[in-house]
């Protein structure tokens, strides 16, 4: 998929947040967009939450329409039911019911939302938390008018890192397989005011960022303070990505000090990604975001 970075109509397969675990509640159904696609998410009555192709296999009928019964999900036009393993268990008329098969895409729950594998069987679990953070925080979600991929290097474009935020920041190890890169940078934070406040102008820096497949990405910071930000989104068919953003802290309050680093290495970033036009004319210093943008063109497609 060479020259597909930062262009519109890719999505490249990984885990992705569906939705808000309490907003799906038994028996409801919904709709979810992803790119220029749409799937249906539903919980059945026993309370697992299932995530599926959008149309029925038998004539395209919307199954954001239909209903949730015990054995399964039940388009509104014809009548026929999906079984929670996508197989057709009821077509009135049709007995035997045909073997057709409904998409289901391989799902969990965990931190309070919904998580689908946007693609084939998963290539890899769900990337975990560090046991010793136990306190999770949640932001309200964003949309950014920006690519997912210009939103995502930013953990690897080393060069805007003084410019932009006055940070002292080269790579100490760049590590990639196929479904992973992963990017340590050591260095000094800024002297800026809403650090200093907070005890922490000025002083020795020590993170990785670390993405895994298309969707997920976490900055695990080590120094001045311990804490990871589980960052992921979900990109529109306008090149706009609906962002959720998780905090685990080794204690709440620490809480004020992780938001100023958050604001102060990658937030103040977005309205300059809103206007960029990736060209991808990569420069030397621009070494490790070359290397990423060749990872995110390898990663398979959805």
């Amino acid at each position: 998929m060479k020259g597909t970075f930062a262009r519109a109509g890719v999505i490249r397969q990984g885990w992705y947040l569906v939705e808000s675990g309490k907003r799906l509640s038994r028996g409801h159904v919904r709709a979810v967009e992803f790119g220029s696609r749409r799937l249906v998410s539903y919980r059945d009555h026993e309370g697992a939450a299932h995530v599926v192709d959008d149309r029925c296999p038998h004539l395209g009928s919307d199954l954001a329409l239909g209903h949730v019964t015990a054995e399964g999900l039940r388009c509104e036009f014809h009548g026929w039911c999906w079984g929670a393993d996508g197989k057709c268990v009821d077509a009135p008329g049709n007995t035997p019911p045909p073997s057709r098969r409904l998409r289901h895409y391989a799902s969990l729950e965990r931190w309070g939302f919904v998580w689908a594998w946007l693609g084939g069987e998963p290539a890899f679990a769900l990337p975990d938390v560090p046991a010793h953070l136990t306190r999770q925080m949640v932001l309200r979600p964003q949309r950014v008018n920006a690519h997912s991929d210009v939103i995502f290097s930013n953990g690897f474009d080393l060069a805007h890192f003084g410019p932009s935020h006055g940070i002292e920041a080269p790579t100490a190890a760049l590590d990639a397989d196929g479904w992973t890169i992963a990017h340590r940078v050591v260095g000094r934070l800024s002297n800026r005011a809403s650090l200093r406040i907070v005890g922490l102008g000025g002083r020795e820096l020590d993170f990785s960022f670390a993405q895994y497949g298309g969707g997920i990405v976490h900055l695990h910071l080590v120094k001045p303070i311990e804490f990871l930000i589980f960052f992921t989104l979900r990109p529109d068919a306008e090149l706009r990505s609906r962002t959720r953003t998780m905090l685990f802290l080794r204690r709440r309050t620490d809480l004020p000090r992780a938001l100023a680093v958050l604001w102060s290495t990658a937030i103040d970033d977005l309205q300059i990604m809103e206007k960029v036009r990736w060209t991808g004319a990569y420069a030397p210093s621009d070494a490790a975001l070359a290397r990423y943008a060749g990872f995110v063109e390898d990663l398979p497609a959805w």
